[in-house]
Formats: C-alpha cells, sequence, structure tokens
C-alpha cells in the first residue's frame, strides 16, 4: 500500500471534514472548522515568527507572545463559513487580532477539539493506548521521541490516552 492508493487517500479526505460550532458568545451564529494541512500549519507559523520579527518582538521577556500569534494565524486559516466551507470565515489574521482574548482562546480551544475528534488515536482501543503506554514507559528515547511533535499534538494525544485508560481502569472521571 501507498500514499496514492485510493483507499489511503479516501480516509485522509474524511480527517477533512468541517465541523460547526456556535461562534463563542453568539449561539445563533455558526462558525466551521476545517483541520489544516501540515503544510498549512507550518505557514501559520512562519507568519506568526514574520509577526514577531516585525514588531521586534524580545521573546525571552514574553515567551506566550509567538504561541499567541500561532493561534491566531491557526484561527484565521481552519474557521470558515459555516454555509459555504470554501469562504474563510475571517477576512484576514487582522481581523482575529481585532478579537479578545477570551474569544481568541476558544476558538483554538474549538480547533483543538476539532483536531483530536479527528485524531486516528480518538479511536484507539484500549488495548492499544495501554501497549502506547507501556512503550514510552519503557523506551529510554521516549522524551527525544515526544520532542518532535507540537504542543497541540501532545496535548491532543494525552487527552486521547488519558480518555481510554480512564474507560479500563474505571478512573474518577
Amino acid at each position: 500500500m501507498k500514499f496514492s492508493d485510493e483507499s489511503i487517500r479516501a480516509a485522509l479526505r474524511g480527517r477533512h471534514s468541517v465541523s460547526r460550532f456556535p461562534f463563542p458568545g453568539l449561539p445563533n451564529a455558526e462558525v466551521g472548522v476545517r483541520l489544516l494541512t501540515d503544510a498549512e500549519l507550518d505557514g501559520a507559523r512562519l507568519q506568526a515568527v514574520e509577526f514577531c520579527k516585525r514588531n521586534k518582538v524580545e521573546l525571552t521577556l514574553d515567551p506566550e507572545f509567538l504561541d499567541r500569534a500561532i493561534h491566531r494565524e491557526v484561527i484565521s486559516r481552519a474557521f470558515v463559513d459555516a454555509q459555504n466551507e470554501d469562504d474563510a470565515f475571517f477576512g484576514s489574521q487582522d481581523d482575529v487580532a481585532e478579537l479578545d482574548s477570551l474569544t481568541v482562546r476558544t476558538l483554538f480551544e474549538l480547533y483543538a477539539a476539532h483536531q483530536q475528534a479527528m485524531d486516528p488515536y480518538a479511536y484507539c482501543s484500549a488495548e492499544n493506548v495501554e501497549g502506547m503506554v507501556e512503550a514510552l514507559g519503557k523506551s529510554e528515547s521516549s522524551v527525544a521521541g515526544l520532542s518532535l511533535f507540537d504542543a497541540p499534538t501532545l496535548r491532543s494525544f494525552v487527552l486521547s490516552m488519558a480518555s481510554k485508560l480512564r474507560e479500563t481502569r474505571q478512573l474518577p472521571k
């Protein structure tokens, strides 16, 4: 089986479906959110870095500044018109920057929730999760391997694993 096989392509297309959510604070307004491609995510990160450079931001003074800039870029790219998925919801990253910080945080959490829903690990069997946990605990290179992933991916992975472990071990909810 290769990347070009139709079965692989069909499975990936399914993960690019749009989820719909109420716009934060406006229950009658709906927004669509889609999963970004890896290239789009890289583009969002690069734009955020350029934004920091243009504004001469000293990231050592405010290390969260870059994260917030990345979040705004992701939001501007991932959110679409709920009625017409081909149309962006925001005209530009500047539109996102005009939002209050709570709305930006909530929108990014909606993107993360959509990302988790599309995550193939979210549908892992409890046995597979147990095996991954055991392998991570035994491997000396676990920390090095995990460091290759970005924070949202790690968060999604941890949430998925914790959910499965809760199911199998009857942990408090």
